[in-house]
């Protein structure tokens, strides 16, 4: 008795090793990886110093220009 349930078992271990092998044939080539980004060979613009308005001046103790 023990014997065929040891046979049962090997005989699914090996379906499902069939069935899986099967599975990964027929899925899809993986995508190649998109090329890296090129870094950029300039330093980024500065940012536009824009006026600060008065009452925030006076909020954060700045001189008046």
């Amino acid at each position: 008795m023990e014997t065929i349930i040891w046979l049962i078992i090997l005989w699914g271990l090996g379906a499902l090793y069939n069935w899986l092998t099967k599975q990964r044939e027929q899925a899809p080539p993986p995508r190649p990886a998109p090329p890296p980004r090129a870094r950029p060979t300039q330093a980024p613009p500065a940012p536009r110093e824009e006026e600060i308005p008065e009452f925030m001046r006076e909020l954060l103790g700045l001189p008046r220009e």
